[in-house]
């Protein structure tokens, strides 16, 4: 009923598994499919997505209606993954560092260099900002088929019927 000290204190084995082992996929085909374990082939479809708060009543009931079509309409399984990644600004305040730095070689007044070098500090600042708080939401279409050709085909419905909706 009741356990003693060096039981409680047991530590559990800790498995080291390479990512490899982990991740269900074997390779990338020529076609660009990702290839499972198993033999299956998958790919990942990009979605646009609608916020239908944003958009009018008319819009938005045109949206819903080809999403429910979709539905109707594709007869296999498909799998909807929605990831959020970090805004990455690095290629922008690289941009703005370098005209930071280019400030000094300016002929401008002192003031004005100064003013100048403040504005570009706000910039960046700004950039760091998003790129610690905001995040952007992705979502993809995972379809799995057990040949290239169910995968190509399956691909070519999803972009017919899901047109409007994604």
């Amino acid at each position: 009923m009741f356990k003693n000290k060096k039981e409680k204190t047991k530590k559990k084995e800790v498995i080291d598994h390479s990512v490899v082992e982990i991740v269900p996929y074997e390779s990338i085909s020529p076609e660009g499919y990702l290839v499972m374990k198993n033999g299956d082939y998958q790919e990942w479809l990009k979605c646009r997505s609608v916020d239908l708060n944003s958009v009018n009543n008319k819009d938005a009931a045109t949206l819903i209606s080809s999403f429910s079509t979709f539905f109707r309409v594709v007869l296999f399984d498909i799998k909807f993954v929605s990831l959020k990644y970090k805004v990455s600004t690095k290629e922008q305040q690289q941009y703005w560092l370098k005209k930071y730095q280019k400030v000094d070689s300016l002929t401008l007044s002192d003031i004005h260099k100064e003013k100048q070098k403040r504005s570009i500090l706000g910039e960046i600042e700004t950039l760091q900002i998003a790129e610690n708080n905001i995040t952007n939401q992705e979502y993809y279409i995972v379809v799995n088929a057990k040949t290239k050709k169910e995968l190509a085909s399956r691909i070519k419905d999803i972009k017919i019927f899901g047109e409007q909706a994604f």
